[in-house]
């Protein structure tokens, strides 16, 4: 085109035999798909002539159907399908909701990009008829293997016609077969009125029960006992794709149990005047996080790893304490324009050293240094260093070690959370993208602290909110396939209450990058806010797995208790304990894991542990709404219903500006029928 933007051309050959009747469809495909805007939905810009020819210009997917994806690949894993068939059930449930029905749904006409977006196609159907009407079969210009009954028998259709499709489809996937295989036209009619479909896991036994009944649903001959409409199988669709996830990352997990380990301890900084602590921790990050996407290699979480070390500096005794295979350990050395790392690797199996390396180079070759110690890591271990599609080494994300360094300061203000820091992590990381506009995590992390302003600290100045839209936007455009900047980006739309964008956007992230937890962990407080225990409950227990961290575990024990799981909720409140300990030894003033800390007290039942850890926390500081929140909680669990509405009012005097998170929050129904949180809840309405 003229504006250097790739199309796909659809050509309807003016010699075409059907004429007419082509000519129609082919306009009602135009008129159908530019009605609809969704990413699951093939974008059309136009419909012109061209030398003669109808023409429709459209969104190019780089890619292949997903008919050819299957007679490739033969049956997909179940991960993959369960993402392909959300992915396809939330373009329909748009459609539908724009009273468009696709009448010829198969695979198809489902393109599947190398990225693993799924785009519909071919709504030449869609408009052709009205969306309720009789289309008797020799007719119908649609896929016979993918019709439902009730077009088969030439009678009435509506928007559940795709809903059968649908169900043929995501059999297909799972199964790498048709429900009905029947080679004969005539026949495979027959059997889809009238006869009834093998059993899914007659072919494919490891299928959840959840999926395979949710498929049944779909594949109800009459149209009264199918599921309603597409918004319920979207939502069973995600419910299901969550607890996938999580039995996948447990397994992975587990296989890593049996594989190599590593702990990374936290580099020392040997620099004169001990100034340069962000930039040890950056390295150390940087280190880790391409470790982690190496195949068969289990990395220590940092909170775990840096609170043994604070204790013993021994690398041979962190590692037995940590029980781990191995144990990189070294120091930082930054002065002027150099930098000089040293770096250890011990075997604490064999209890023998196996070897150091020592860089003294320019701090822009920093990115280099870090290069070379992941590949002598994998060397030393027989492992090859494969990343995960679409992903790459953060510090990569730029070339310029002054972008790098701002960026490395910003991170170390933006892990502690206050509104102060924040704020000052955003012009940080604006400096760097100032010295260098393409570095996209830089833009993620200004589009996270924009909406953690707006989040924790009721920040209502326009410029926060278009800041994280805008800052959002740039990360996607920069990088489409940046699984940080789809959770960001999701962060933002769950707080614009943008539900449906949201959940995309996280789901893409965790399709991107399966072990991105804060994208799990920012998608469950999302459905924890909307009142989905149930999904919340999953999302922050997969987050917790990949990374134990005390908040991940604290909202996964809130909702457990809230799904009326005591003692499945006991044992996450504990871990949070154990979590709290090791995070406030990197972090000694985080008072928001102190609040974490007296309220998991309280649910254990150590009342005065609870009160004492609420002191505390309100000690740390007095003007978080976070912490007047959770202080609140605290006294509403222990039945103190003045204290508990004190704070809580305090909370929305200093920016708490989630009300609707009140609704769903287990730990104040004790305070619910107080007359001034009546009061506030009618004044909120």
């Amino acid at each position: 085109t003229t504006l250097d933007r790739p199309v796909a051309i659809k050509v309807l050959p003016n010699t075409s035999t059907d004429g007419i009747a082509a000519r129609d469809r082919f306009v009602d495909e135009a008129k159908a798909a530019s009605r609809l805007n969704h990413p699951n939905i093939i974008t059309v810009y136009a419909e012109e002539r061209l030398d003669g020819d109808n023409v429709l210009v459209m969104e190019y997917v780089d890619g292949t159907t997903l008919a050819e994806c299957l007679i490739r690949e033969g049956a997909l894993d179940i991960l993959r399908a369960t993402e392909f068939a959300t992915q396809i059930a939330s373009g329909l449930s748009a459609a539908h909701r724009a009273g468009i029905v696709h009448k010829d749904l198969s695979a198809s006409n489902v393109l599947v990009s190398d990225n693993g977006w799924i785009k519909i196609i071919d709504f030449g159907l869609a408009a052709s008829r009205t969306g309720e009407e009789s289309v008797p079969v020799d007719e119908f210009a649609g896929t016979l293997a993918y019709m439902s009954p009730e077009l088969v028998r030439g009678r009435l259709v509506d928007h559940r016609t795709d809903i059968w499709s649908f169900g043929v489809l995501f059999y297909e996937m799972l199964t790498g077969r048709h429900p009905f295989s029947e080679d004969n036209p005539h026949a495979l009619a027959y059997a889809i009125a009238n006869e009834q479909y093998p059993e899914l896991k007659r072919h494919r036994p490891d299928v959840p029960d959840g999926l395979a009944l949710l498929i049944g649903r779909c594949l109800q001959k009459d149209v009264t006992d199918r599921l309603a409409d597409t918004d319920e199988l979207v939502e069973r669709l995600r419910l299901q794709l969550h607890q996938v996830q999580h039995d996948d990352i447990v397994r992975a997990l587990a296989r890593e149990q049996e594989g190599h380990s590593v702990a990374i301890l936290p580099l020392n900084d040997l620099s004169p005047g001990a100034e340069y602590g962000y930039f040890c921790r950056g390295v150390t990050d940087a280190v880790r996080e391409v470790l982690s996407h190496i195949k068969g290699l289990r990395i220590v979480p940092f909170t775990r790893t840096h609170a043994v070390a604070t204790q013993n500096n021994d690398s041979f005794a962190v590692g037995r304490k940590l029980d781990v295979e191995t144990v990189l350990s070294g120091s930082v050395r930054r002065q002027g324009d150099r930098v000089r790392v040293s770096v250890d690797f011990n075997s604490i199996r064999d209890g023998v050293h196996l070897w150091t390396e020592e860089f003294d180079r320019p701090v822009d070759e920093i990115f280099m240094i870090q290069e070379r110690i992941v590949e002598s890591v994998a060397h030393s271990l027989k492992l090859i260093t494969r990343m995960y599609d679409g992903k790459r080494q953060a510090s990569r994300e730029t070339s310029s070690a002054r972008a790098y360094d701002y960026y490395l300061r910003a991170r170390a203000y933006f892990h502690h959370g206050r509104r102060k820091s924040l704020q000052y992590a955003r012009e940080l990381f604006h400096h760097a993208t100032d010295v260098d506009p393409g570095y996209v995590l830089a833009h993620v992390g200004i589009a996270n602290c924009c909406s953690l302003l707006i989040h924790f600290y009721g920040d209502t100045e326009d410029t926060t909110l278009k800041g994280a839209d805008a800052e959002s936007q740039i990360a996607l455009e920069l990088d489409p396939a940046s699984p940080e900047a789809h959770a960001a980006r999701g962060f933002l739309l769950w707080l614009m209450n943008r539900h449906g964008e949201a959940d995309w956007e996280f789901e893409t992230a965790i399709r991107l990058n399966p072990r991105l937890s804060e994208a799990y962990y920012l998608h469950g407080r999302s459905c924890f806010q909307r009142g989905k225990m149930a999904e919340a409950a999953r999302l922050f227990q997969t987050a917790s797995h990949l990374e134990d961290r005390h908040d991940y575990l604290y909202f996964a024990a809130q909702a457990l208790t809230a799904l009326g799981r005591d003692d499945d909720a006991r044992v996450l409140y504990q871990a949070t304990l154990d979590a709290v300990d090791r995070r406030l030894t990197l972090n000694p003033d985080d008072a928001s894991a102190a609040t974490m800390a007296a309220v998991s007290h309280c649910r254990l039942g150590n009342t005065q542990e609870g009160l004492a850890w609420a002191d505390r926390a309100v000690e740390i500081d007095s003007q978080d709404a976070r912490i007047m929140y959770n202080v609140a909680c605290l006294f509403a669990l222990e039945g103190d219903r003045e204290r508990a509405v004190d704070y809580l009012l305090r909370a929305f005097r200093t920016g708490f500006a989630h009300s609707d998170w009140v609704d769903n929050d287990p730990d104040l129904d004790s305070i619910r029928d107080d007359e001034r949180f009546k009061k506030w809840n009618r004044g909120r309405l």
